[in-house]
């Protein structure tokens, strides 16, 4: 979401630039020189308008904001489900349920973002995120009492 942002502000950075009267009623741009650049922000300005469009990255960041929402609700819960059981020191029936819950969660996050617009997630990314999750936690550090 953090490279999206950047795209986008040095997209604006140029548009906001050649939009303003003040910039262009400089005295620079009354040289020679000043004038060819101007006539070259003109024609990169021009570009990122038609650009900025197809590409949606305001609506790119919104849809990253609305999954990063989603899996941080997932998180919180399971945080809150291991301090449940480091807390009574056990894995009852009741913190079993709350656990497939969560996962119903899950499911229901997968269900909504795997569908429409979200459907075209990069592979690459995904092998990134994932090899990065396993990195953090290990599915070998993990206790899983039996019920």
């Amino acid at each position: 979401m953090q490279r999206l942002r950047r795209l986008n502000y040095l997209i604006e950075i140029p548009l906001a630039f050649a939009a303003s009267t003040t910039v262009a009623g400089l005295w620079f741009w009354q040289s020679a020189a000043g004038g060819q650049a101007w006539k070259y922000l003109g024609a990169v300005t021009a570009f990122l308008a038609v650009l900025k469009p197809i590409l949606r990255i305001p609506d790119k960041i919104q849809d990253c904001g609305e999954i990063l929402a989603s899996l941080s609700v997932i998180e919180n819960e399971l945080e809150r489900l291991v301090k449940q059981i480091a807390h009574a020191k056990k894995y009852d029936d009741a913190m079993f349920e709350k656990y497939n819950k969560i996962l119903d969660l899950k499911g229901e996050h997968k269900k909504k973002f795997q569908t429409g617009k979200y459907q075209n997630v990069s592979k690459r990314l995904k092998r990134s995120c994932a090899a990065e999750v396993e990195a953090l936690y290990p599915g070998s550090k993990f206790f899983v009492p039996e019920v």
